[in-house]
């Protein structure tokens, strides 16, 4: 049932660094989206300026062209142009998640299994903190319970219990990359990158550009939709979400590739200092 990924397993210590640790890729890209942020004051034509060639203010809000600065820098190891803000963990997942993990070695497994959940549903959120913690907590011990049958049989039992007719949003994120984006060179990321901006500017500027330009900035896809009830529209728009998602994945690897990083590997102090924890299969 649901596919989670697989225990992690260690393999005999392939690599090790004493003031340094890996964390998965999920890991690395969520801490500069909240744990890591620029120090003091930057303006966000500086950021832009830094992330691409050119302005991306077109295309990406402020909070994605902060995100890339920041990952940027990390993988620059600039560490000193940023500052550690702990989040504050909402309860926007189904079954819980434990605090992030750093590893000893790039050969544990649990660097590339994949982080697999469900968003809890808007008819739950909408019933208060304790009706989430309630339906969170069912639903860890039904998966328990009907280990081994079908996702249809479990969705079953959760909306009866709750009155809810809801098939919760699965979120999926894989560690090992987006392959097709991994392999490339760099010369290739930058023409894809090229292709991509040039894509998403035409979108813009073509007949349906009101309509991108309405909600080019929206904070999410999801965010998007619940003001646009035209099908048409909601096509376009999603059009747009996805250059944009592509756009930031190919930066992302650009920004890799040219700081010459294999692994995602941060200095061992800040990870402890974000409240991030060793792996208990591997940091021992």
């Amino acid at each position: 049932m649901f596919g989670f990924a697989a225990s992690c397993q260690v393999d005999p210590i392939a690599e090790e660094a004493k003031d340094v640790a890996y964390v998965t890729r999920y890991t690395y890209t969520r801490l500069s989206g909240s744990w890591l942020q620029p120090e003091g004051r930057v303006s966000v034509d500086w950021m832009f300026d830094f992330i691409y060639e050119e302005s991306l203010a077109a295309i990406l809000n402020q909070p994605e062209a902060e995100r890339l600065y920041v990952q940027k820098l990390m993988l620059e190891r600039k560490y000193q142009s940023l500052r550690i803000k702990k989040p504050i963990f909402s309860p926007e997942y189904i079954f819980s998640v434990g605090t992030p993990k750093f590893h000893r070695t790039n050969a544990c497994r649990c660097l590339t299994a994949d982080f697999i959940n469900y968003r809890v549903p808007p008819e739950i959120k909408a019933r208060g903190p304790q009706k989430v913690r309630e339906f969170q907590e069912f639903c860890e011990q039904l998966k328990k319970e009907l280990e081994g049958k079908s996702d249809d049989v479990f969705w079953a039992r959760v909306n009866a219990r709750f009155h809810i007719h809801a098939r919760p949003e699965q979120v999926r994120y894989e560690n090992s990359g987006v392959q097709d984006v991994v392999s490339m060179p760099i010369a290739e990321l930058q023409e894809k990158i090229r292709e991509t901006v040039d894509a998403s500017q035409e979108m813009q500027n073509g007949k349906d550009g009101a309509v991108v330009k309405n909600f080019r900035y929206a904070p999410s896809r999801k965010k998007a939709f619940a003001y646009i009830s035209n099908p048409e529209q909601r096509k376009i728009v999603e059009q747009f979400f996805k250059l944009k998602w592509q756009l930031i994945d190919l930066l992302f690897e650009l920004y890799r590739k040219q700081a010459g990083a294999v692994d995602y590997v941060l200095p061992l102090h800040l990870l402890q200092a974000s409240g991030l924890e060793p792996c208990r299969k591997c940091w021992r």
